[in-house]
């Protein structure tokens, strides 16, 4: 790898900002992915090319994959008190890594327990630091954070 020259996200384009770290080791900046096939992810065989030619096709230890940003669609209930136990519905949720409740134009976010059921719907529990008001519930994957959206508000009513 130390002679590499390139390397290219196949269906997808050539990756940037390319540098060599060592014999074994090269960092990359991915290309924008486009829609994804299956709508949540598209996995890419990544092809280096260096003096000594282009890498083979291996398969999975050789691809990397690209998710869809995160969408949330509907919380159930939309209001409850802290410790709740409440459900997130969206589009593209797979191998969620956080939630937060994002209290509404002030950007302070406050993460959430929460477990994965499956890539549409996990489940997630009223932070115990919330003041009463209205929250923007995001989640993030490896493809970003979902933007908030008003089927995405959850309300901490008044004691």
């Amino acid at each position: 790898m130390a002679t590499t020259q390139s390397v290219e996200f196949v269906g997808v384009g050539p990756g940037t900002d390319v540098r060599v770290i060592s014999d074994t080791i090269v960092t990359v900046l991915t290309p924008q992915n486009g829609q994804h096939p299956d709508g949540c992810t598209f996995p890419s065989e990544v092809r280096v090319t260096s003096l000594g030619g282009v890498s083979p096709v291996q398969g999975g230890p050789t691809q990397y994959v690209f998710y869809e940003e995160p969408a949330v669609t509907a919380v159930v209930p939309n209001a409850a008190v802290v410790g709740s136990l409440i459900t997130v519905t969206g589009t593209c949720l797979l191998d969620a890594v956080s939630v937060v409740f994002e209290l509404e134009n002030d950007g302070i976010q406050v993460p959430a327990d929460f477990t994965q059921i499956s890539a549409t719907v996990l489940t997630t529990t009223v932070p115990p630091t919330l003041a009463p008001g209205t929250y923007d519930i995001k989640v993030t994957t490896p493809g970003g954070q979902s933007d908030p959206a008003p089927l995405a508000v959850f309300t901490v009513p008044p004691l």
